[in-house]
């Protein structure tokens, strides 16, 4: 049975896509590319993956595509490794490039990037190759254009060579032909090969399909809004991956101006949100983009009726003098939520976590085994949940950030002067479980079920990776329903709870279906009684 349950959950995240393995970030395979990052005299140039492991003894391979450079490391469970690549693998201009960065490893791992240089950085999660789809739309954040100031995105083909149709929302230019806003670009790439397009105007809502999966960047060579500019970069989810239910914390607690938080509908789609006291929605049309000024210290939360895609771009900040650079973070749907985190502290930044949890269970968190306490705890109106901020220092090893049994979401940001980061955690590679389950690396390979409440005892197999109901709830026609809700089957017949029957046409029994203990009771009766 336990078996079963886990084939079928998995099938449902691969049907529809909004439960937490639709984001899982651990894999034994990936590919990115590095965006330009503004200019290139600048100096301290580092393009670094961090990469976590997730079991001992885990073999990782980086290859950059038609170069000499190829790097083996091994990494250990819980353990981070920072491999820089060549500083040429940055593309520069708008055009097809080779220098795809791919990563190999014969256990699951988490991968993280950064592209740094003096001023200016920007990191993302990157995601495995069996996240990746065939159907995305970009957002560009705001930045005041100048000769060597970009609004950007890049598309990073696998090992399968595919073609690539742009719907273009702004003009660019490519190969030196000129392209409209509201033209079509159609150009074929071979394998482990990328395309980058740039412009000076908004390139939010470009829809990008292929006949092939690929990765998908956005972002911006140095986007600038209440202080000087910063390069941010997000690698994107695809449309088969986005979610209803959203919620943006306001992260840092020092900015005085305002937050801008982008929303993207694939097709017709009602979007509701709630900010502070302020409810309302608004009708978005399939491709378009929507901006929400995001005040201080007030969260949003969104719903729609079909898929939404959210991103939150921090403008700057100026704290105690020093400059606090923008970043861009793909918002995860409350549906990719984990239950455990590995967060890979970043050199040279400041770093800090934010913690969105339900308020019912905002105890018992633990930060590397320890509970954490005193943590301030901040409703988010309109919503069951609160949100903390936690600091963790400048630590560049990996750190864990777990609950027991609910899942919860997590950002990370850094920061450091004129420069910042930011982007969603890693999830620990455990299986995604749904709701009112938990996951148990050595579980009961026989859970109780309401068709069988003693099969964990007499359970003679050896212990699983599984999902396991929470306390209070009971496995169900493959759900985890709540053990009141338990109905009977007695001689071939099901029976609701509580449901009263005669046994027999004589009347002699008459029984009921007790919810509590799984099982028909019958006491000797008559028909008069």
């Amino acid at each position: 049975m336990a078996k079963r349950l886990l084939l079928l959950w998995n099938c449902l995240v691969l049907l529809y896509g909004y439960c937490g393995a639709s984001t899982s970030t651990c894999g034994k395979e990936f590919v990115t590319a590095f965006l330009k990052n503004y200019l290139p005299s600048q100096h301290n140039i580092s393009f670094e993956l961090l990469i976590t492991g997730h079991q001992p003894a885990t073999t990782v391979t980086v290859t950059v595509n038609k170069s000499t450079f190829q790097k083996r490391v091994s990494v250990d469970e819980k353990e981070t490794m920072s491999v820089v690549v060549p500083a040429s693998s940055e593309m520069r201009g708008s055009n097809i490039f080779d220098q795809t960065v791919w990563i190999q490893a014969d256990k699951d791992v988490s991968v993280f990037s950064i592209n740094y240089k003096a001023v200016t950085s920007a990191a993302t999660v990157v995601y495995p190759v069996q996240q990746l789809g065939t159907l995305y739309y970009v957002v560009t954040p705001a930045g005041n254009h100048t000769p060597h100031n970009f609004k950007e995105f890049a598309v990073v083909a696998h090992k399968s060579p595919t073609r690539i149709t742009i719907h273009l929302k702004g003009a660019v230019t490519f190969k030196g032909k000129g392209y409209p806003a509201g033209s079509k670009l159609v150009v074929d790439l071979k394998a482990f090969q990328v395309i980058q397009l740039r412009s000076s105007v908004d390139l939010s809502g470009t829809k990008v399909e292929s006949v092939a999966s690929v990765a998908v960047l956005s972002g911006h060579s140095c986007a600038m809004q209440f202080t000087t500019c910063n390069h941010v970069v997000e690698q994107l989810l695809p449309v088969s991956s986005w979610g209803t239910n959203f919620i943006v914390p306001t992260p840092l607690t020092f900015q005085t101006k305002f937050d801008i938080v982008y929303v993207i509908a694939s097709q017709n789609t009602l979007i509701k949100y709630h900010s502070g006291s302020t409810q309302g929605s608004r009708q978005a049309n399939a491709g378009q983009v929507i901006q929400f000024k995001m005040q201080p210290s007030q969260p949003l939360y969104f719903s729609a009726d079909a898929g939404i895609q959210v991103l939150f771009f921090y403008t700057g900040a100026k704290n105690q003098n020093v400059m606090h650079e923008s970043f861009l973070i793909n918002i995860p749907a409350l549906t990719s939520y984990c239950t455990s985190y590995r967060i890979g502290g970043i050199r040279r930044f400041a770093n800090f976590a934010v913690v969105i949890a339900k308020t019912l269970v905002s105890s018992g968190f633990r930060l590397e085994k320890k509970v954490f306490t005193n943590t301030e705890w901040r409703p988010i109106p309109g919503t069951e949940y609160s949100f903390a901020q936690l600091s963790l220092g400048r630590n560049a090893n990996a750190v864990s950030v777990e609950h027991p049994n609910t899942p919860f979401g997590l950002l990370i940001f850094g920061v450091s002067p004129f420069i910042g980061i930011g982007s969603t955690a890693l999830c620990s590679c455990a299986l995604p479980c749904p709701q009112n389950s938990h996951y148990e690396f050595c579980g009961n390979a026989c859970p109780a079920s309401c068709a069988d409440r003693n099969a964990p005892s007499a359970c003679e197999q050896p212990c699983v990776e599984t999902c396991q109901c929470n306390d209070g709830y009971i496995l169900s026609v493959e759900k985890c329903v709540p053990v009141g809700s338990c109905g009977c089957t007695y001689n071939g017949l099901y029976y609701k709870p509580g449901e009263e029957f005669w046994a027999d046409e004589t009347c002699g029994s008459h029984c009921t279906c007790d919810s509590t203990l799984g099982r028909v009771v019958c006491k000797q009766a008559n028909c008069s009684q």
